[in-house]
């Protein structure tokens, strides 16, 4: 299977597509950035593509529900691609300025940033079928609370990519068991609990080892908790390649 994930630009004025970044501000501003401690936060951030928002703007909501509830505020009114308000209930939305398209059998999730936190407002997401569309698609954000101005900056991204296999989700057969009765499981289970209890402990007691380590790592480093490996490919980052720009070549 080919796994080309292409993009048809409908003109030059688009928003531009690059590598989601695993960078998030609030987390570079937590203490010794202990937010990128957690890696499946970081992980999620870098696990596809973003559309950067094309020109600085403030949008305000009045409460309403009519398309003029929503206000777009800016110094560059004429741009293509600057949103606007589409179908009211508080809402804004821009344009892709293009049509994706993806194998066969993979379709892309749509959604706001992972972990990009914006006060006011919200992205809405979405399941798009790429593999076989024709058709553009738009991402939206809906307004939380009225009269709150929200700002995007140039460069700022919107729109979250992730191409998934929908199939997936309905071959699943989901099912809960006891923890206690899956005994290797229990077993390394258990002997991470009390490490972690321990490890706790020791902190709490501002023991110097525990704080120099600063928190357990087996996880990020892929281990077990008898310092075994875990996964041979447990990923810390995520090397998602740009797109190659093929126009008018």
């Amino acid at each position: 299977m080919t796994n080309k994930f292409t993009f048809f630009a409908s003109n030059k004025d688009g928003p531009k597509i690059v590598p989601a970044s695993r960078s998030r501000e609030w987390m570079d501003e937590t203490t010794s950035r202990f937010a990128y401690r957690c890696l499946p936060l970081a992980m999620a951030n870098a696990h596809g593509w973003v559309l950067l928002n094309p020109v600085d703007f403030t949008a305000m909501w009045d409460g309403g529900t009519g398309l003029d509830s929503v206000k777009v505020f800016t110094d560059h009114p004429s741009h293509k691609y600057l949103p606007s308000s589409m179908f009211g209930y508080g809402t804004i939305t821009w344009h892709s300025g293009g049509v994706f398209q993806t194998p066969k059998g993979i379709s892309l999730w749509i959604a706001g940033p992972p972990n990009h936190i914006k006060n006011g407002i919200q992205p809405l997401n979405g399941v798009v079928e790429t593999d076989w569309s024709p058709y553009s698609f738009t991402m939206n954000w809906k307004f939380t609370q009225p009269n709150v101005p929200v700002t995007f900056k140039k460069d700022e991204p919107f729109c979250f990519l992730m191409p998934i296999d929908t199939s997936i989700v309905e071959s699943m057969e989901p099912e809960i068991k006891w923890l206690v009765e899956e005994k290797d499981l229990y077993s390394r289970f258990s002997m991470w609990s009390k490490m972690r209890d321990a490890f706790s402990k020791l902190k709490r007691e501002k023991d110097p080892e525990a704080l120099k380590q600063g928190w357990q790592k087996l996880y990020f480093h892929g281990k077990e908790p008898d310092g075994s490996v875990g996964n041979e490919d447990h990923r810390t980052k995520v090397k998602t390649k740009p797109f190659t720009d093929l126009r008018d070549k």
